[in-house]
This record gives C-alpha cells, structure tokens and sequence, in this order.
C-alpha cells in the first residue's frame, strides 16, 4: 500500500475538529480521537493492529498533518509577501499539496513559522538516519509497491526544479539506493516508514524554499 496524501488531506478536511479552530467541535478531545482513530484504520496496512502499533501509526500521521500545514502555512505567507511586493522573487513552483489545502486559509495565521532549537536538532538527526539509510546497496528490481513509493519521491523532488539534469540523476539513485533497506522494514512499520521519509523531503523543501526567498 502506497501512501496516498491527497486522499489523507481530504480525509483530514472532512474532519473539521482535527484543523478547524473556529469549530464547536475543536475543543472536543474525545471527537479529536475518534477521528484520528478513523484515519489510521483508513491508511493502517493491515486489518489487526496491536495497541503500540496503533499508537505509533496515529503518532506517524499527526506529524504528518503538522508537517503538511507547515508547508502550508510558508507558502502562504509567502504568496501575501510576494503581493506586498516585499519578497526577493517569485519560486519556481508553489508547494504541490498548495490548492488542496485552501481550506485551511481560515484559520492559519499568516506569518512565518518559528524554528526551535528543539526541531533543528531533530531535523539534522533525521537528515543523518537518511543518510545512513541510502548507505546500503540498491537491487536491480523493485516490488510494485515500492515502484509507487519511489514514483512519490521522485513528484516531491521533482516538484523544487532547482538542480541540473546530472543532479537529478543522483537523486534518482539515491532513491533506488532506499529500495534494498525498506524490503527490510517489517510489514507493519512500512507505512510510517514510508510517511516519515516523504516528510523529511517535503520539510526540506519547503526549508530550502524559505532559505532563498530571504537571501
């Protein structure tokens, strides 16, 4: 099962206590619960689940979401900054999840999200297990499944149009390299495994994009 985030955003938007704070229902955490219990059995990789697994699945993906709204929540104060004639230039291409995420426009505040030590730190360890991660030999041929996961790294990579040709092509590569250790990762930790992968590809997009913008 590959993960599908255009169809875990409109999940999340038919869900109005998980993101809307204008909601009656927002402050209800039992809602909240219910819902977030209703997503994983929607994106879970298989029927019975232990309590841990669940538990880490719902972890899993509400990092996700905050992730996704992060991006979100950059691109547009970067589009008010751009009409405000105050940004250095317009990017090349918008965040791609950008449209569908209009939803949030109402209650997102428009600036820009601060950076803690705290997520710093966390980002450069996830960088080095990344790293670590591609170390390992690639395989000539790929399962289905991992087809498709390769094919969503390569839309995220894609989507930032900022390397040359050669550079795209070791990106390719080190994509293929991740193929040989993620047939290892048990069966009920791929899903997280595959969400925390393109979660740290869209972070540093979007980080990479802010970094630009202000030079």
């Amino acid at each position: 099962m590959n993960f599908d985030t255009e169809k875990f955003i409109v999940e999340i938007k038919n869900r109005p206590c998980i993101w809307d704070s204008t909601s009656t229902d927002y402050s209800d955490r039992n809602l909240k619960i219910k819902s977030w219990d209703e997503i994983v059995d929607i994106f879970k990789e298989k029927e019975v689940m232990t309590i841990q697994e669940k538990k880490v699945l719902v972890d899993t993906l509400q990092k996700r979401w905050k992730s996704i709204r992060g991006c979100f929540t950059r691109e547009l104060n970067r589009q008010k900054s751009l009409k405000a004639g105050t940004s250095s230039g317009p990017r090349k291409s918008e965040y791609m999840f950008f449209k569908q995420l209009l939803f949030l426009q109402k209650v997102v505040a428009l600036r820009e999200p601060e950076v803690t030590a705290t997520d710093s730190d966390s980002e450069s360890q996830q960088d080095r297990q990344m790293i670590n991660f591609a170390k390992r030999p690639k395989t000539k041929e790929t399962a289905p499944e991992d087809d498709k996961f390769l094919e969503a790294l390569d839309k995220i990579i894609k989507t930032r149009k900022r390397h040359e040709m050669g550079s795209q092509d070791e990106d390719r590569l080190f994509m293929l390299s991740l193929v040989s250790s993620l047939k290892k990762v048990p069966p009920q930790r791929k899903m997280s495994t595959k969400i925390k992968i393109m979660t740290v590809l869209e972070e540093a997009a979007c980080f990479e994009t802010d970094t630009d913008d202000s030079s």
